[in-house]
């Protein structure tokens, strides 16, 4: 759900003209993202709530470019500094982190494009991932990545998916099954 709620509010950006995204603030309409998601939970809101609490508390770490020093260094923050639910109206309300927002207009260009619907019916976060992994090589018809670099990008803990046919069975042959 968290990641559906990034994808939801990446493509209120790119439509920039939306009353749903104003300068780093994304009013999520569980209406809206259950419609785009084709996702029908009577609990929807009571999970968009939840998730855009985790969310809240994730960090993201940022690769930059030290203006002094000129050596790369890791910034790490939050992916939103504000969230708030409006229940009277059943709106979700959160504001992503200034340092976030240029990651944002920068999607065109750096990051890879690709309709929601493609994965509206995903159920598996690493299989979201997976997807974007594969799309970002399409033309290529193949990528090659390791154990290791798989486990980094799923952002897995060292203490998930440990045994390699764990790994296999329920990351990798579930996201694939998916996709």
């Amino acid at each position: 759900t968290e990641k559906r709620i990034l994808i939801y509010a990446i493509a209120q950006y790119r439509q920039q003209n939306v009353p749903n995204w104003t300068n780093g603030v994304c009013l999520v309409s569980p209406k809206e993202y259950a419609t785009l998601f084709n996702i029908k939970d009577r609990n929807l809101y009571a999970s968009l709530k939840e998730a855009t609490y985790k969310l809240f508390t994730r960090e993201v770490t940022i690769p930059e470019i030290h203006p002094v020093t000129k050596k790369e260094h890791s910034i790490k923050t939050r992916w939103i500094t504000e969230q708030s639910t409006c229940d009277d109206i059943g709106y979700i309300h959160i504001v992503f982190h200034d340092r976030v927002i240029p990651y944002f207009h920068d999607l065109q260009d750096s990051f890879t494009y690709y309709d929601i619907e493609q994965v509206s019916k995903f159920n598996n976060v690493y299989a979201i991932r997976l997807y974007e992994l594969l799309k970002q090589r399409e033309d290529f018809n193949s990528r090659k990545l390791s154990v290791a670099q798989l486990r980094q990008l799923f952002e897995l803990e060292d203490s998930e998916y440990v045994q390699l046919n764990d790994f296999k069975r329920r990351v990798i042959d579930a996201s694939v099954k998916q996709i």
